[in-house]
């Protein structure tokens, strides 16, 4: 997949993110905030893919060995992708597992993807247009998948996209895994609307915001 920045800034931005890595002072917690059709979730993808290439330099991943092979793809066994699902007569108890690979073929399409888009695509034949959640089985999840050795790479990465359609239960048990972070492992959160995130959720996180065409023609 090859990776386009619309602006400038966002260049940057990544390229600062990248120092971090290369310097040995990449956070473990990082919320990626910025309006729908910013280069947020790309960017997050590309970070994570960065942190466990295996022939990157100083300004990219090499995008040829077999982990950027995978995190291209999306099917990196420690990249853990958590997003909005919704709960219909086929899931009763949804987690993102149930739909990652609607999610990767979704988002390989358009790595600009937008909860409308995406809740459009879940909705697709469910006449009651129920709204997106990332529910509180989820957690339970994610806590059982942070217990394991990771698989190949040297760090986890969990991206959890649009972390504000949290329950508040999944909040709660989201902020005590941040409190005692796991070792070797990134979380990135990417917001559309950081301030319905829990306050103490975003103190533990380092800030980025990204902006996208429209915010930039603004700034001229």
């Amino acid at each position: 997949m090859s990776v386009y920045y619309q602006t400038e800034r966002n260049i940057k931005i990544h390229a600062q993110l990248i120092s971090q890595i290369n310097s040995g002072r990449i956070s473990h917690a990082h919320l990626f905030e910025g309006e729908p059709g910013s280069e947020k979730l790309m960017s997050a993808i590309e970070l994570s893919k960065y942190i466990n290439c295996s022939e990157k330099n100083n300004i990219k991943a090499c995008n040829q060995c077999l982990s950027c092979l995978k995190y291209n793809n999306l099917t990196h066994p420690d990249l853990h992708l958590i997003f909005p699902v919704i709960n219909n007569n086929n899931t009763k108890k949804p987690i993102s597992d149930d739909f990652i690979s609607l999610f990767r073929q979704e988002y390989l399409k358009n790595p600009y993807l937008d909860l409308k888009v995406w809740l459009d695509t879940l909705n697709e034949n469910n006449k009651s247009k129920k709204q997106g959640y990332i529910y509180k089985q989820e957690s339970d999840i994610l806590h059982k998948k942070l217990s394991l050795k990771n698989f190949e790479a040297e760090y986890k990465t969990i991206v959890i996209w649009l972390p504000e359609s949290m329950q508040i239960m999944t909040s709660n048990k989201l902020l005590k895994i941040l409190e005692e972070p796991p070792n070797k492992t990134i979380f990135i959160l990417v917001s559309d609307t950081p301030e319905l995130l829990l306050p103490t959720i975003k103190s533990r996180l380092q800030t980025t915001r990204f902006r996208s065409n429209t915010e930039s023609e603004k700034k001229k």
